[in-house]
């Protein structure tokens, strides 16, 4: 906490070196992915030993995919979007503005049913909406712009959508896989009240299930079998057409058949084990 008007002082220059440090840095990123397009435009990554620029530049840059995926494509559009450029430079918007409008720029680009794409109009949101809500408007100018070219790329995320569980060394298992919005919906819905209950009433849950822990699993997702060691492709309704929704990798044991125990004859009692005391040499 802050005391004092000195104290306060010394944090109002905090914030303001604060954003000046964010926009030198959303500077710097704008001349990154202006450099890496310049760089894959080159066969530098090629004579270097790489399958590709991607792969160049997230090795010796440091960087995961996704970030190298993003810079490469705002570099590739910023000669496309001169305005957004001069708005970065101004501070009006950060560098993720930039990188969700490089997005609509690229998909209407490239969409064989694309109308035209308006920078203006989303550089005016951009400026007036935090980078959470501004994914939203570029969301719905995309449909504006282009609901063909949206649709389709819904439809291969249906067909793309995969699930896998793995199993960890400590006998639990983790979750892997790509769903889309749908998908992702009825997978939260199967397993938050797994996540909510207390660990006797998911007990109950499972032997009301068949002591089957992948019962209500199957049911929200569509799985027919939870076999072992199988690749099992769950379908999911949509209207008169099923669609496949993952495939789910499962190593788990198979349970073993009941113990059965005759009853015929009673069981005797075993007394507790104790250990005998030594022998003493004889004489």
């Amino acid at each position: 906490m802050f005391e004092g008007e000195g104290t306060a002082a010394a944090a109002d220059e905090l914030a303001a070196r604060l954003v000046a440090l964010r926009q030198a840095i959303d500077l710097l990123e704008l001349e990154f992915s202006t450099t890496a397009a310049a760089f894959a435009a080159t066969d530098a990554y090629d004579r270097a030993g790489s399958v590709s620029a991607f792969d160049w530049i997230r090795h010796n840059c440091k960087v995961s995919g996704h970030v190298t995926y993003d810079r490469l494509r705002v570099g590739e559009q910023m000669e496309k979007l001169p305005t957004a450029y001069l708005a970065l430079a101004e501070g009006s918007i950060g560098f993720a503005h930039v990188s969700l409008i490089a997005g609509v720029a690229k998909a209407v680009q490239e969409s064989p049913t694309s109308k035209h794409f308006d920078e203006d109009r989303l550089l005016a949101r951009a400026a007036q909406e935090s980078v959470s809500r501004f994914r939203y408007t570029c969301e719905r100018a995309r449909h504006a712009d282009d609901p063909e070219g949206l649709a389709f790329e819904q439809f291969k995320g249906v067909e793309a959508r995969r699930l896998e569980l793995l199993p960890c060394e400590d006998g639990l298992f983790s979750l892997r896989g790509v769903l889309d919005p749908v998908g992702a919906g009825v997978l939260r819905t199967a397993l938050e009240p797994l996540a909510k209950r207390p660990i006797h009433e998911c007990r109950a849950g499972l032997r009301l299930l068949g002591e089957d822990p992948g019962a209500g699993l199957r049911s929200g997702l569509g799985f027919r079998n939870f076999s072992h060691c199988s690749r099992v492709i769950g379908k999911v309704a949509s209207g008169s057409e099923v669609r496949p929704i993952a495939h789910l990798i499962t190593q788990a044991p198979p349970r073993l058949p009941p113990r059965r125990r005759s009853f015929s004859r009673p069981v005797a009692r075993r007394e507790p084990w104790c250990p005998s005391p030594p022998r003493s040499p004889g004489r």
